[in-house]
């Protein structure tokens, strides 16, 4: 019955990696030089999440201890 589920297990993710593989996807965009005000924006949004993201895991570590 192990053996089984072991197979069936097995052959779906052979279908599913199959699946992925023959999905096409577009390629990503090339960096320019030109792209400098974009990344700086980006680079900048960055910082904000992960000042979000560590002020929340404080206050949650915080809420945590008291």
């Amino acid at each position: 019955m192990q053996e089984r589920r072991f197979k069936e297990s097995v052959m779906m993710l052979n279908t599913l990696a199959v699946l992925l593989q023959t999905s096409t996807s577009a390629a990503p965009a090339p960096m320019n030089v030109d792209n400098a005000p974009i990344l700086s924006h980006m680079s900048e949004a960055l910082h904000q999440s992960v000042n979000r993201v560590l002020s929340m895991l404080i206050a949650e570590i915080g809420r945590a201890h008291v």
